[in-house]
C-alpha cells in the first residue's frame, strides 16, 4: 500500500502515521522540538564495545554489567575477554576489553547517555 495513498485518506495525518507505523512494527512516532521525526523499533540490536585500564579491571567489568542490565539493556551475548597493550599513548595500564550484544528499547541518544553515565558512575574521567 502506498503510504501517501493511505495517509491522504485520514483527516488525522499523525493519528494515520502512528497506526500505519505499529502496522509496520514501530513502536511510537516522537517529534523533536524542531519538528524533526524519529522512528525507534520497540528492540533495537546493539553490539557495545568495553575497555578497562584502571583499578580492578574484572570488577569495573562486571559492575558496567549490571549498570547496563539495570538500564534497559538486555545482554545476549558476551565476547570473550582480551587484555591488549595501549594503543597511541603507550605509558598507561593495560587493557581489557571485550564486546557485548544486546537488545534495547533505547533509542541512540537515550542509549548514549545511559552508557556515559554508567562510564562517570564507574569512575571515568575525561581524557584520553
Amino acid at each position: 500500500m502506498n503510504i501517501l495513498k493511505y495517509l491522504g485518506a485520514r483527516s488525522n495525518r499523525l493519528y494515520a502515521a502512528r497506526n500505519y507505523l505499529k502496522v509496520l512494527g514501530f513502536s511510537s512516532l516522537h517529534t523533536a522540538p524542531n519538528s524533526s521525526v524519529e522512528l525507534h523499533t520497540q528492540d533495537e540490536e546493539v553490539v557495545i564495545a568495553l575497555g578497562s585500564n584502571v583499578g580492578d579491571r574484572l570488577h569495573n567489568f562486571k559492575e558496567a554489567l549490571t549498570l547496563m542490565r539495570k538500564s534497559g539493556i538486555h545482554i545476549t551475548r558476551h565476547a570473550s575477554l582480551y587484555e591488549t597493550a595501549p594503543a597511541y599513548v603507550t605509558d598507561q595500564p593495560r587493557f581489557l576489553n571485550s564486546a557485548v550484544r544486546a537488545v534495547t528499547k533505547l533509542g541512540p541518544h537515550a542509549l548514549l547517555s545511559v552508557l556515559k553515565g554508567i562510564e562517570k558512575d564507574l569512575g571515568r574521567t575525561d581524557g584520553i
